[in-house]
């Protein structure tokens, strides 16, 4: 449980940081979501 719980706040704190980060570095992720779908 507390593993999991500790997941979730490295998700939550990740997805905060790419909100931070600049247009380009989200192009580039979304990029990279592209190539990981395909």
């Amino acid at each position: 449980m507390q593993k999991n719980k500790k997941f979730e706040n490295m998700s939550d704190f990740f997805y905060l940081s790419i909100f931070k980060l600049p247009d380009e570095i989200l192009k580039i992720k979304r990029l990279l979501r592209r190539f990981y779908f395909i």
